[in-house]
């Protein structure tokens, strides 16, 4: 993504993720309320590293040597990656809207996902601009019920 965040940045993410986690178990999974207040404290920089994970996480899935206790926590890991995005505030929306345009189908569709919920006039014209370029059916699905959704 254009305007990468360098390693100083990055940090915050993992920051967030950790002060959210409860302190006596670090393996408990974070709640859906606390991935929101993770969430309302990103920046453009956050949200472009949480699309980063996506695509981290879809290249990990994608290897054919993973063993398949690990499909669920990637599955889980990609939720709240996605969870974290429809709740960022309104001013990370154009670092949102980077993850249209990404190379990777799984950013682009959890993106969608994400942007259905917004109903944002800015993010509608985006999801019109994406569907009109995007080539994967299951994108195109997710791009139209995203783009449905926001205008209803």
């Amino acid at each position: 993504f254009a305007g990468k965040p360098d390693e100083r940045t990055m940090s915050r993410l993992k920051e967030l993720y950790a002060q959210a986690k409860r302190p006596d178990d670090a393996l408990s999974p974070v709640s859906g309320s606390s991935l929101v207040a993770i969430a309302r404290q990103c920046g453009p920089d956050e949200v472009r590293e949480v699309l980063d994970r996506i695509a981290e996480f879809a290249d990990i899935r994608s290897d054919p040597e993973r063993d398949d206790w690990e499909s669920d926590d990637i599955f889980a890991a990609l939720d709240n990656l996605t969870t974290i995005l429809c709740a960022v505030p309104d001013g990370t929306l154009p670092a949102v809207l980077e993850g249209l345009e990404s190379d990777c189908d799984e950013v682009r569709y959890r993106v969608a996902r994400a942007l259905g919920d917004r109903r944002d006039k800015l993010a509608a014209t985006a999801l019109e601009q994406a569907l009109g370029t995007e080539r994967l059916d299951h994108v195109r699905r997710a791009l139209s019920a995203a783009l449905a959704s926001s205008k209803s």
